[in-house]
């Protein structure tokens, strides 16, 4: 962990303020694509996302970050997102498979906290962020022409985590870009892949959709000062939306069966607190959301 723009910590050298921008990164590595097999290659599923812990008493929090030209502070813990299949070449005349979509990984959790002054510029440069956001499902992979085909199942998302953002009595958070929010928290569910293609066959079954997960557990409070004046800049959102369902394939042949849609969900718990100041200035901006 790196502390930028002021004293360096545990052996890391001093990053410049130039570079002012504090991150703790602990997400799911993405699984890899698969590429062609000759019956199917399914795709690896999504690592899930670590766990990061910054706001307990005596933590490391970030230095103060003036005009900074990216997101302020953020702690993010995503699930990584599934491979997708591979395509299924001839092996035999007979039968060619589309390999399956990997599923995404489950969120993580994030636990951070500012007591320090932010203030950033540019579009969709948040102040203060905490994601930990369930992977997306891979998609399948398509089949290519032989007697029967089979298209692959796309993978599945997986559920979000738990994000949690602190700004304390001492924190003062500006944006001046729009989209960019002061407080932002989400631990949305992942999004199903979409079902792998079928091309010309006697006998088709295209790939279903990937289902979407549920949101996970997100949550910010704010005793300090937040103040936006871009377009559609929140002063703290909160979210915790549910995945959206993969589309379901297209299948082309003599007898045709097209993919199923994935299925939506639910979203999770979203709660947000202010006992502080939040002013916004810009059109469609929400002091809270």
């Amino acid at each position: 962990m790196v502390l930028l723009g002021a004293t360096a910590l545990m052996g890391f050298p001093l990053i410049q303020a130039a570079h002012a921008q504090f991150v703790i990164d602990k997400n799911g590595p993405d699984a890899p694509d698969r590429g062609p097999g000759g019956f199917d290659a399914d795709g690896d599923n999504g690592d899930p996302g670590g766990s990061i812990t910054n706001a307990t008493p005596g933590a490391v929090n970030n230095a103060p970050q003036i005009n900074v030209n990216a997101s302020g502070f953020g702690g993010t813990a995503n699930g990584g997102d599934g491979g997708d299949g591979g395509e299924g070449l001839a092996g035999t005349p007979i039968e060619t498979n589309g390999g399956e979509g990997g599923n995404g990984g489950v969120g993580g959790s994030v636990d951070v906290l500012n007591n320090a002054t932010i203030s950033t510029v540019g579009s969709g440069h948040h102040g203060l962020i905490a994601s930990a956001i369930g992977g997306d499902g891979g998609s399948g992979g398509g089949a290519l022409p032989a007697i029967a085909n089979l298209g692959g199942d796309a993978g599945s998302g997986n559920a979000g985590g738990s994000a949690n953002a602190v700004a304390s009595g001492t924190s003062d958070i500006t944006t001046t870009g729009d989209f960019s929010y002061g407080i932002f928290s989400n631990a949305s569910g992942g999004n199903g892949g979409q079902g792998g293609d079928n091309i010309v066959s006697l006998g088709v079954d295209a790939g279903d959709g990937g289902d979407g997960a549920s949101g996970g557990t997100a949550s910010a409070s704010n005793a300090g000062k937040v103040e936006t004046s871009g377009l559609a800049s929140y002063g703290m959102l909160v979210r915790s939306a549910g995945g959206v369902g993969g589309n379901g394939a297209d299948g082309v042949g003599v007898v045709s069966g097209g993919g199923n849609g994935g299925g939506a969900t639910l979203g999770g718990n979203a709660t947000g607190s202010n006992s502080g100041g939040i002013i916004t200035h810009g059109d469609f901006a929400s002091g809270m959301a």
